[in-house]
């Protein structure tokens, strides 16, 4: 009985510890941006950035874009912020993190094309198009990235790019 006691016990902490991580990989950036691009000829969507700013008052200049895999949203880079801003260097490096979102991830939109397009119709050249876009309306408005950075399938439309 109290072997029992014990594997249920451990089953509800884990639980929550999954409840609490699914419910962290959409906490807020300090900031969103949206932006507009087109996809293939016709298509187009709209896609969201999180604006995480560096808190420390003597903050550097450095800009990261990252971009996150397959599975995954751009606030999954959260961890990796934090310890950025806590680090006793990096945080008088760097002065923003920028995180998209692809397109039907996220606070992004699906794309709208003239017929009907599943999640699995999209194509790697897609969100390398999309990465483009958002680099360069990324310097129209004066926060181009110095440093891009990816993860999975994020790493491959930069390879792309």
């Amino acid at each position: 009985m109290l072997k029992g006691y014990k594997c249920l016990k451990l089953f509800l902490v884990s639980a929550l510890f999954v409840i609490a991580g699914a419910f962290s990989a959409f906490a807020a950036a300090d900031e969103g941006l949206y932006f507009d691009v087109a996809l293939r000829s016709t298509g187009s969507a709209k896609i969201h950035a999180g604006v995480y700013k560096n808190p420390h008052p003597y903050h550097g200049v450095l800009t990261i874009l990252a971009v996150h895999g397959l599975t995954e949203v751009g606030s999954m880079y959260e961890p990796l912020i934090n310890a950025i801003y806590a680090d006793p260097v990096m945080k008088h490096v760097v002065k923003r993190v920028i995180a998209i979102d692809m397109p039907g991830h996220g606070l992004s939109g699906f794309p709208t094309l003239p017929s009907p397009l599943k999640f699995g119709d999209m194509l790697i050249n897609d969100n390398i198009s999309v990465l483009l876009q958002v680099l360069v309306q990324l310097r129209e408005q004066g926060k181009g990235p110095q440093v891009v950075i990816g993860h999975s399938m994020g790493g491959l439309a930069i390879q792309g790019a």
